[in-house]
């Protein structure tokens, strides 16, 4: 009787040990690849809204393998202090990207698919007088992303900044899970939005 309670003891000991060095793990990998965004502003809606809490990939080999539409921080502190901008994708480094007056994207000259994310109406916004790429060709450069916010009628993007610097990129946003108001007094968990 007392071995079999023993064996037991063992075993609940090692299951305790396995989760705690398995929720340990997963802390320490969270806190190494992703860190906390906070949305602010409305360049990005309707796909972001001010307030939404959510988190990054930080790590270098994400950073290195950016992908067309994916949504990413660039750190822009040399320009304004503390300041980072949240924008999608678009163009990638060596393309050539056209903005036409209706607001269709050419890459590479082939119509630009943005449907998945972008509200119709928005794409009237697109086409901005002498912003790059609007009305005439621009090639991106071998280091740069041209982007652009989702809120095209407000977005401080490529067509004012240009391409942004590869570099400067914080980290590609990978999932939102709160909003909070203003103040950030009142949150409310959402269900998780993954990118």
């Amino acid at each position: 009787m007392k071995k079999k309670t023993l064996k037991i003891i063992d075993i609940l000991i090692t299951v305790a040990t396995v989760i705690c060095l398995i929720v340990t793990g997963l802390f320490v990998y969270r806190n190494i690849v992703y860190e906390h965004v906070i949305v602010s502003g409305t360049s990005m809606q309707d796909t972001l809204d001010s307030g939404d809490y959510g988190l990054m990939n930080v790590t270098e080999s994400r950073k290195q393998n950016i992908q067309r539409f994916d949504i990413v921080i660039f750190d822009l502190s040399e320009e304004q202090k503390n300041y980072d901008i949240i924008k999608r994708v678009i163009a990638l480094p060596g393309e050539t990207i056209k903005i036409d007056t209706t607001g269709t994207i050419y890459i590479n000259n082939e119509e630009l698919d943005q449907s998945s994310f972008l509200v119709e109406y928005q794409k009237d916004y697109t086409y901005s007088n002498n912003g790059v790429a609007c009305g005439e060709e621009y090639k991106v450069p071998n280091d740069a992303y041209f982007c652009l916010g989702d809120n095209r009628k407000v977005s401080l993007d490529s067509r004012v900044r240009g391409a942004l610097s590869r570099d400067k990129i914080d980290g590609v946003l990978r999932v939102i899970y709160k909003h909070c108001n203003e103040e950030g007094k009142a949150c409310k968990s959402i269900p998780a939005r993954w990118f």
